[in-house]
């Protein structure tokens, strides 16, 4: 699926993306429900040297707390009742390439602290397991709220890990030309 628009706004946009798809850094996608986030993620991926590798998405809302450990960092057999076997979790599914965290505005502080250790450390420990592990992964984030709501949302340091680069998409009724193209 292809980003479309025909406003110089949103062409400024797609030229900076395109940038920022050759750089490493982590990138935050803010934009209302509807406006291509993950769309635009997608296009960051495929225009960046990460292209041949895994695009994973994880909506932060849906990991419950409890759940934390084991669907982000992965778990060993025997680690948890029901554990029957090792689960690689979705870091470790998207080494190499490219996580997106989608719902950002809904982390949790125990999801914030999770992600930070392992956005500062660059690895993780599978619940149950004494082995840490390194992982190469290039971090994109989307939200629905704006950057200044979200930035009071968010830890300090958890925002700034993930924010090195900025990208806010405008709504759709700021920009009446895209919605005959959509």
């Amino acid at each position: 699926m292809e980003f479309l628009s025909e406003i110089p706004r949103m062409s400024d946009l797609l030229e900076t993306a395109q940038r920022y798809a050759a750089s490493d850094f982590p990138i935050l996608i803010c934009g209302e429900t509807g406006t291509g986030k993950e769309l635009l993620a997608r296009l960051i991926h495929r225009n960046s040297p990460r292209a041949s590798s895994p695009f994973v998405t994880v909506s932060v809302g849906a990991v419950p707390d409890t759940l934390l450990g084991a669907e982000l960092f992965g778990s060993v057999e025997g680690a948890f009742s029901g554990a029957t076997a090792d689960h690689p979790g979705v870091l470790a599914a998207a080494h190499g390439g490219t996580l997106l965290l989608d719902g950002l505005e809904s982390a949790s502080p125990a999801f914030q602290v999770a992600m930070l250790h392992f956005l500062q450390s660059g690895t993780l420990r599978p619940v149950g397991s004494q082995q840490s592990r390194e992982l190469d992964v290039r971090l994109l984030s989307a939200s629905g709220t704006d950057i200044a709501t979200l930035r009071s949302h968010l830890r300090g340091d958890f925002f700034f890990r993930l924010s090195a680069l900025q990208l806010e998409i405008p709504p759709l009724r700021r920009r009446r030309e895209d919605i005959r193209l959509l």
